[in-house]
Order: C-alpha cells, then structure tokens, then sequence
C-alpha cells in the first residue's frame, strides 16, 4: 500500500501549514506498515481554536445563517461525505486495523 501523508492543518477555512516540522507516523495497525505522516501540531497551532471562534463569531457566518441555510451547508457536507465514502473507510480501516466490510458500519 502506498503512503499517504497530509502536510498541512485546515484552520480558519483554508489549508495552512503547521508551526513545526515534525510530523507523527501513521502505520496500518493490522500490519505496522508505515503507511503516512501527519504534522504534529505546535502550540501556535492548536491555538487555532481562536480561528475557529472568529469564524463562529464572524458576523456573515455560521451564527448569524438561518436554519435553511444551515441545512443546505449540512447537506453539501454529507454529499462531500458520501462521495468519499470508499476513500474514507479504506483509510479508517488501515489506520484502525479492521476489515474494511466493517469501517462503515462501525465508523459510519
């Protein structure tokens, strides 16, 4: 199986990349095969939270969205979800160790 690393932290509504330049191995727990990387957040990362509570308190987001907006913004989510659904649960099952016939029921 081929590696899959992410280099970067989605924070604020975009791709960024991390304070620090050490990153945690991820490998297949049925088989301890290093199968990507992930960055390992900093303390200036992780305070992103502060990016996360500007967003909610932005004026023209999430808070201020009415419930019909809200619904249409949960449902594109699930159809992005849905349209990787396979990818999703090949991940899960790697990391996790599990048959992938079972990441969707479990994960799902």
């Amino acid at each position: 199986m081929s590696a899959t690393s992410q280099d970067k932290f989605f924070i604020g509504g975009e791709w960024v990349s991390p304070r620090s330049a050490v990153t945690i191995a991820v490998h297949n727990a049925s088989t301890g095969e290093r199968v990507g990387t992930v960055p390992e957040a900093a303390q200036a990362d992780v305070d992103a939270v502060d990016a996360a509570r500007g967003a909610f308190d932005d004026p023209s987001g999430w808070s201020s969205w009415s419930p019909t907006e809200r619904g249409a913004a949960l449902e594109r989510l699930a159809s992005e979800l849905e349209a990787r659904a396979q990818e999703i649960g090949r991940l899960v099952s790697t990391q996790n160790g599990m048959p992938i016939v079972l990441s969707p029921i479990i994960e799902g």
